[in-house]
């Protein structure tokens, strides 16, 4: 008898493990929405009308983590572009380069000084500081005020 109490036992221990997986995997799972162009928020639109002139928004899609969304923006000629839940830009990358412009000054200097022949192909700002990527393939990262750290 004792044999099978513990066989059970067991079972309902698997068995919510299991569901509490399955709870938190559903909770866990972003849900991603696509926007049309009137519905993109007029920050973003602001943001891409004042840096990105010659270029058409292709596709936005509204994804909300944890009750927290971010937006990711596909533009034409190669560019894509993340903003956080305030419309800040968080994330630029473009195959063609990301223009200076748009970049913090010490990031700038620090990658036309060590790395004169390649151009930022995608700059991240997360809650660490700032990466870039160049168009060879290194990933420099950098601090929140834009001072190289490795």
């Amino acid at each position: 008898i004792n044999y099978i109490k513990k066989g059970i036992m067991k079972n309902q221990k698997v068995l919510t493990a299991m569901v509490l997986a399955i709870l938190f995997s559903a909770q866990a799972n972003a849900q991603k929405t696509k926007l049309s162009k009137n519905e993109v928020p007029i920050k973003i639109t602001n943001y891409i009308n004042q840096n990105f002139k010659d270029h058409k928004i292709k596709k936005v899609i509204k994804e909300i983590n944890n009750n927290i969304a971010e937006y990711e923006i596909k533009l034409n000629k190669k560019v894509e572009l993340e903003f956080d839940e305030s419309f800040k830009i968080k994330e630029i990358d473009s195959k063609f380069g990301v223009s200076t412009l748009l970049l913090p000054t010490p990031i700038v200097e620090y990658v036309q000084a060590h790395y004169p022949d390649f151009i930022i192909i995608e700059w991240k700002l997360n809650e660490h500081g700032q990466e870039v990527e160049l168009s060879n393939g290194s990933e420099i990262q950098f601090n929140p005020n834009g001072n190289f750290i490795k």
